[in-house]
C-alpha cells in the first residue's frame, strides 16, 4: 500500500507514532482495535499504509475511546510512565546526549509544541528557587477531560523522563506536580509515580515542579560531540512544517513557531518559503486571510489562558500580542458578545 503523508481529522498534526502508541497501550489493556479506531477518522488499513501525521482531534477521539472502555482514573499516570521509555526519535537523542537535566529541558518548549502540533503548550517558568514545566491545551475544542488526560500524561511523562535521564529513579528528588483538576474517586498517582514526587491537585494551574539542585543533575548518557550534532539537525527538521498540512495549517504551524507578537504576513510568508503575496493568494483561495487565521490562533490562546490561568489580562494581552488589555477586551467583546472577565467567571461557575 502506498504511504500516506496524513490521516484523520483536526487542525493540529501529530506524529502518527503516537497512535500507535495509544493503540499499543490499548491492546495491553484488551481494549479490541475496532473499539479504539471507533468514529476517529482513523481506519484499520491506515496503519499499514504508515502515515506520518494524524489530525489532532482524530487522536484525542481514540483516546477518548481508551478511556471509555477501560474508565480506570490511574490510567493517564500509567501511559506518561509508559510514553517516557520511548525513544522520541531525534529529540530523545538531544535530551539524553545532554550534558545536564536543565540543558535538556530547555530543549523542550519548540519540540513540544511541534511534536504536538501545537495543541498542547509548554511553558518553561524559572525562578531563582525553583524552576516549573507548565502545561496547557492550545486546542480550545477539546473536551475538558480529553485535555485533562493529555495534561496528565505529559506531567507524568515529564516526572519519569526527568528521572530516566540522571538516573534517579529510586530517589526522593523533592519534586511537586500540580493539576488543575480534582482528584477522581480511587485516583492515587503515588502508586505508579517515583518516590518523593508531591501531587497536589485543583489547582489553578498544571505543572511540574523542580528544585534548582535537581536540574543540576548529571544526564547519565551526555556526550556533547553527539548532543551538537541531534541539535543541529533537530533544528533543520523543525525549520518547515509537518507534511500534509494545507496553506491555512502552515499558517497557524508558522504562528505557533514564530509567537503572535512575532507573526507579520512578512514573517510567515519568508519561513514558508514564499511571497508575501503567493500566501495571500493561496489564503484567498480557500477564503481566507491572514488575519482571520492569525486572530483563530491569538483567540484560542485567549480562551485557554483565561479558561486555565489566573493571570491577570494585562499579562494576557503582552502574551498574545495586544498593545494593551482595553484593546484586548473590545476585541473579545466583538468576537463573543462578552467580557474576558464575564467569560472566565461563567466557565469557574460552570
Amino acid at each position: 500500500m502506498k504511504q500516506v503523508d496524513t490521516v484523520g481529522l483536526g487542525n493540529f498534526a501529530l506524529p502518527f507514532e503516537y497512535v500507535e502508541l495509544v493503540l499499543t497501550f490499548g491492546a495491553d489493556l484488551g481494549v479490541p482495535l475496532d473499539a479504539l479506531l471507533r468514529d476517529s477518522g482513523v481506519a484499520v488499513r491506515d496503519l499499514t499504509a504508515q502515515p506520518r501525521v494524524v489530525g489532532s482531534d482524530s487522536y484525542s477521539r481514540i483516546v477518548s475511546n481508551l478511556f471509555n472502555a477501560n474508565p480506570d482514573p490511574m490510567l493517564p499516570w500509567c501511559y506518561g510512565q509508559r510514553l517516557s521509555q520511548q525513544p522520541h526519535g531525534l529529540f530523545g537523542l538531544v535530551l539524553r546526549s545532554a550534558s545536564r537535566l536543565r540543558d535538556a529541558y530547555d530543549q523542550l518548549p519548540q519540540n513540544f509544541a511541534t511534536r504536538s502540533g501545537g495543541s498542547q503548550v509548554l511553558e518553561l517558568r524559572k525562578a531563582p528557587k525553583q524552576f516549573d514545566i507548565v502545561l496547557r491545551s492550545g486546542n480550545p475544542h477539546t473536551p475538558d477531560p480529553t485535555v485533562r488526560f493529555h495534561t496528565i500524561t505529559s506531567l507524568s511523562l515529564m516526572v519519569w523522563l526527568g528521572r530516566s535521564l540522571t538516573g534517579s529513579q529510586d530517589k526522593a528528588l523533592g519534586e511537586k506536580l500540580f493539576v488543575a483538576w480534582p482528584a477522581t474517586k480511587a485516583e492515587n498517582p503515588l502508586k505508579v509515580l517515583p518516590s518523593g514526587v508531591e501531587v497536589i491537585f485543583d489547582h489553578p494551574e498544571s505543572f511540574l515542579r523542580l528544585r534548582p539542585d535537581h536540574l543540576e543533575m548529571p544526564v547519565k548518557s551526555s556526550d556533547g560531540q553527539l548532543n551538537s550534532a541531534a541539535r543541529s539537525r533537530l533544528q533543520r527538521d523543525l525549520s518547515s512544517p509537518p507534511d500534509g498540512l494545507d496553506t491555512i495549517g502552515k499558517v497557524k504551524w508558522a504562528v505557533r513557531k514564530l509567537g503572535l507578537k512575532a507573526s507579520s504576513i512578512a514573517s510567515v510568508s519568508e519561513l514558508l518559503g514564499m511571497s508575501a503575496a503567493t500566501l495571500k493568494r493561496h489564503l484567498k483561495a480557500q477564503n481566507r486571510s491572514f488575519l482571520a487565521v492569525k486572530n483563530e490562533e491569538r483567540f484560542g490562546e485567549i480562551i485557554a489562558l483565561l479558561d486555565g490561568t489566573d493571570l491577570p489580562l494585562e499579562e494576557i494581552a503582552y502574551r498574545v500580542g495586544y498593545d494593551n488589555p482595553s484593546n484586548l477586551s473590545k476585541a473579545f467583546q466583538q468576537r463573543y458578545g462578552k467580557t474576558p472577565g464575564s467569560f472566565r467567571q461563567d466557565k469557574r461557575l460552570n
